[in-house]
């Protein structure tokens, strides 16, 4: 975001930018090896490239890794998070430079460093680099430049502002240790810090010139054991220390032209004035070869203006009868009151500073050369003109440059218009415009010009703005212009799974990108079609190029995206996708979710035939379920029928999951894929039917339970003594079993394939008494069977009779447990086997193959289906069972049926060679379908 500057700022820096003195910035139409490019808001940008303009990096460590002599890192405007260090070396004649200055771009310099602990910047054993036009924020050092010659740190920032404790760590913004030399701290604007600007013992010959030090706990510039320090024309203003240290011994140092206004007040939150501070601070060891003048000297908050060589002095005219030291100084108010906090009107700063002091600057803290103020003489040396301090009073107070369009193909018209802002009376302004492409400047005595780019490249417009009484601003525009080859736009499209829609990790909700599309023009429209038959769609998000969509239903899809450019050009690219169910775990559940008997989950009325009702799962299971398992009960139904349970947004499959006879109450274990918007559906072919849904558990990929197959067997059959003691269960009455050895014992969930026979009235079973839900519907004469998943105690089930008396047969198919077993990824509902179409029925003692791998979505890797088994029109009463192919057919059984019925059963197994399953049919003949609603696979 914006770095904004300080408060005690006016709005004279906002529009002063890049002027006389700096470095230029190379245009990007000849950037190649001598600019590296740094933006991390720059959707292109990547660490592992070469730090182009189209593909820049994306830290400025990146970049300060690589970087060369004669070398420009620029920086885009952003927040940095990191520490840089930077230990290559440029040369005298071709320093390194790194810089986030754009014209226009003032008040939003790049932000390094964050709140981290190390310092924004390091500067280590380098030499010949310049820093320039950044902001940093730490609560360590600012910058910190250690074993290092050459440095150059010009029109930076300091973005923090220390509180509390931090205020007595006496953290500087720039640190000079290790024998730094010859480094230049110039034109930055430095605040809330314990120390502006601190050089340590060692460090000797640096420069410290037209900075803004202000409202530092400590000194604004101290140095200890630094001879040949250079503190010229800075305003240090209310600080709370000392002004300029030079302590230990700081031989041969020179302070001039500075503004020392110590705060008076508003001390004591930061511990109170500094005891022993003065504006000025000469130590006895550095007074040797030390020169101060031409300075304003104001006293600091405990009454002292000087203390030079142990002695204070109350103000000017003391330190020079005494020392001959100050002799233009003055302690008169500087009156830092004019534009961008400069001395006003009455000040003893305008027009007096020392021309020929060293480290003097041929411009301000803002660029701005010297200028006379109208009505007070000159009394400085040369032309007299110089003001003391960083920011020189002048007549033109803002000027800003406005472009009519920032990006084509050559040749590329642009008209350009200047503002300022003129205080001073009777002076007329002129203005120079710079278009950055080498060609020479237009001067005009109007703010506005025209000009056209004829190459490729990208170029930064100034203007020079210049008024008759020797003012100047240069500033440029807030975005370069950006000029390409002529030809269309080109579009570039990423898909990748997105996050919005159903379920945080949503399986058919995709976002397209398509941020890297580019061209000469500005891209003024992405519209993508995500082929699915939806209307196409206007790219948002940054920069209009983000598109989310959530498909309906699984499937394979080609995304295509279509740019177009301000000039009508169009280019178009395409992307497959695959919309798909992700694996997941098991967990096991036990509520009802539905009874349109009394409202629950829905309206309270019955389902008519060829109707459906919607069922929102969302509530009960987690936001990443893919799918449910339910006992889905059909309650006294008006007329034969079927039920099909499907994901809603999704096509109602041709499949059945529950068939019935008229007024028969009948239970089926059903799995649902859950559709993008967390419902499922049920469909009701005839009649009217109250439905009953009981949930038994979801499948997630956040689940961690996976499902381990085993040959099928038999657990309990009460006809025989299996498992539990022979005889039918009465009313009320249980049967228990324990699961075989090889089903772990803690928090396992075991499917079981359950039969009632020989019931003598109509009831139901439940396990451990749970009277609230049914896991199957038992009726007198008839054999009825349904899958169930049941959480095992130690190993042990229990399984319960509401009314009259029944033999109970359980026969195990596999089990859910930990994350050793397989996951589960749903499929739309779809059919593997229908005898009726083309093939017979299965005859007496016969088995049919049917291919599950490789078909409907299941992939050839799959360990295990689950599977609807439904038997139809069989001309008596028998059983199917369902085994992997291959293997021995178990001695149980998958669906009981009577002559003439319709009975399906759900049927979890494991696949065997070839990827199949085997259907065995035991007496008569029967037609048989199977649909499959979802597979098994390794994780």
């Amino acid at each position: 975001m914006p770095i904004r500057q300080r408060v005690g700022l006016s709005a004279v820096a906002a529009a002063v930018t890049l002027g006389a003195g700096l470095p230029a910035l190379p245009a990007a139409a000849a950037a190649g090896a001598a600019t590296l490019y740094v933006d991390r808001m720059n959707r292109a940008c990547s660490d592992s490239g070469t730090g182009t303009y189209e593909r820049p990096y994306c830290t400025v460590s990146a970049a300060a890794a690589v970087v060369g002599p004669g070398q420009t890192v620029q920086i885009g405007d952003a927040v940095y998070q990191e520490h840089v260090e930077i230990t290559r070396s440029g040369t005298p004649d071709r320093p390194i430079v790194f810089t986030g200055s754009l014209p226009g771009a003032h008040m939003g310099r790049p932000l390094i460093g964050g709140d981290v602990s190390a310092p924004a910047i390091t500067v280590s054993g380098a030499h010949d680099v310049v820093i320039q036009d950044l902001a940093t924020m730490s609560v360590a050092e600012g910058i910190l430049v250690s074993g290092s010659a050459r440095i150059t740190i010009d029109h930076d920032f300091d973005q923090v502002s220390l509180t509390g404790s931090d205020w007595f760590s006496h953290t500087p913004w720039v640190r000079l240790t290790g024998g730094t030399s010859d480094t230049v701290v110039s034109r930055s604007d430095i605040g809330g810090r314990g120390t502006g600007v601190t050089l340590d013992p060692g460090t000797h010959d640096n420069t410290v010139t037209t900075n803004d030090l202000g409202s530092t706990n400590d000194a604004g510039v101290m140095a200890t054991d630094a001879p040949g320090t250079v503190v010229t024309s800075n305003t240090i203003s209310h600080n709370c220390g000392t002004g300029i240290s030079l302590a230990g011994a700081s031989t041969g140092s020179t302070v001039e032209n500075n503004i020392l206004a110590p705060a008076t007040t508003g001390c004591s939150g930061k511990g109170g004035p500094t005891p022993g501070a003065a504006g000025l601070l000469v130590s006895a060891g550095s007074a040797t070869g030390t020169k101060a003048d031409y300075n304003v000297v104001r006293a600091a908050a405990d009454g002292t203006a000087y203390s030079w060589a142990g002695t204070p002095y109350p103000g000017p005219v003391e330190l020079a009868k005494a020392t001959g030291q100050g002799q233009h100084d003055s302690s008169a108010d500087p009156a830092l009151t004019g534009p961008g906090g400069s001395p006003d009107k009455g000040s003893p700063a305008l027009d007096s500073a020392d021309a020929a002091a060293p480290g003097e600057l041929d411009s301000d803290l803002n660029y701005v050369p010297a200028v006379d103020y109208p009505g007070q003489p000159d009394t400085g040396t040369g032309s007299g003109h110089r003001d003391r301090g960083a920011v020189e009073n002048q007549g033109i107070t803002t000027a800003a440059l406005t472009v009519d369009r920032a990006q084509g193909a050559y040749p590329f018209k642009v008209s350009v218009s200047a503002t300022a802002k003129e205080t001073w009376p009777g002076a007329t302004l002129a203005y120079s415009f710079d278009f950055g492409d080498g060609t020479a400047p237009v001067v005009s005595a109007v703010p506005k010009a025209d000009h056209t780019y004829t190459a490729r490249g990208v170029y930064e417009p100034l203007v020079t703005v210049t008024d008759s009484a020797g003012g100047l601003l240069t500033t440029g525009t807030v975005n370069p212009v950006s000029v390409g080859d002529p030809g269309p736009p080109q579009a570039v499209l990423s898909v990748s799974p997105g996050r919005s829609g159903w379920s945080a990790s949503a399986p058919f909700t995709f976002e397209a990108d398509a941020g890297l599309s580019a061209g000469p023009w500005p891209i003024v429209s992405r519209m993508v079609d995500f082929g699915d038959g939806s209307a196409p769609v206007q790219c948002a998000g940054p920069g209009g190029s983000l598109c989310d969509h959530t498909y309906a239903r699984p499937g394979s899809y080609t995304v295509t995206l279509t740019v177009k450019d301000s000039a009508g050009g169009t280019s178009s690219t395409s992307q497959a996708v695959d919309a798909a169910y992700q694996p997941g775990g098991f967990d096991w559940k036990s509520k009802r979710i539905l009874d349109t008997r009394n409202g629950t989950g829905g309206p309270a009325q019955r389902l008519g035939p060829d109707s459906e009702l919607t069922l929102s799962v969302a509530g009960a299971v987690g936001t990443d379920t893919t799918a449910v398992v339910l006992n889905l009960t059909a309650v006294n139904p008006s007329s034969a029928g079927f039920l099909t349970a499907y994901p809603s947004g999704q096509a109602r499959p041709t499949t059945s999951n529950s068939n019935f006879t008229a007024g028969q109450t009948v239970a089926h274990l059903v799995t649902v894929p859950v559709g993008s918007d967390g419902k499922i559906k049920i469909y009701n072919r005839s009649g009217s039917v109250d439905l009953v849904a009981d949930l038994v558990g979801a499948y997630a990929p956040s689940e961690s339970a996976g499902f381990t197959a085993v040959t099928p067997t038999r657990v309990l059959d009460t006809r025989t003594g299996t498992g539990s003691p022979a005889g039918k269960v009465g009313p009320k009455g249980g049967a228990c079993f324990t699961l075989p050895d090889s089903v772990p014992r803690d928090s396992a969930y075991a499917v079981l394939n359950i039969t009632a026979t020989g019931a003598d009235q109509p009831g139901f079973l439940t396990f451990d008494g749970n009277w609230n839900s049914s896991i199957l519907n038992v009726a007198p004469g008839r054999t009825v069977a349904n899958q169930s998943v049941i959480e095992d105690a130690q190993g042990e089930i229990c399984l319960s009779n509401a009314t009259g008396h029944t033999d109970i047969v359980a026969d195990l198919t596999g089990y859910y447990y930990g994350r050793s077993g397989d996951r589960f990824t749903p499929v739309g509902p779809s059919r593997l086997l229908d005898t009726r179409i083309g093939s017979t029925p299965l005859g007496p003692d016969s088995t049919l193959g049917v291919q599950v791998t490789g078909r409907a979505g299941v992939p050839a890797d799959a360990t295990g289906a689950v599977l609807s088994v439904t038997a139809t029109a069989p001309d008596q009463g028998g059983f199917l069972t369902a085994y992997p192919t291959g293997g021995t057919r178990p001695a149980t059984s998958s669906v009981n049926f009577a002559a003439g019925e319709t009975v399906p059963n759900l049927v979890t197994s494991g696949v065997g060679t070839g990827g199949g399953v085997t259907l065995y049919n035991h007496t008569g003949r029967t037609q048989a379908v199977v649909d499959v609603s979802g597979y098994f696979s390794k994780p």
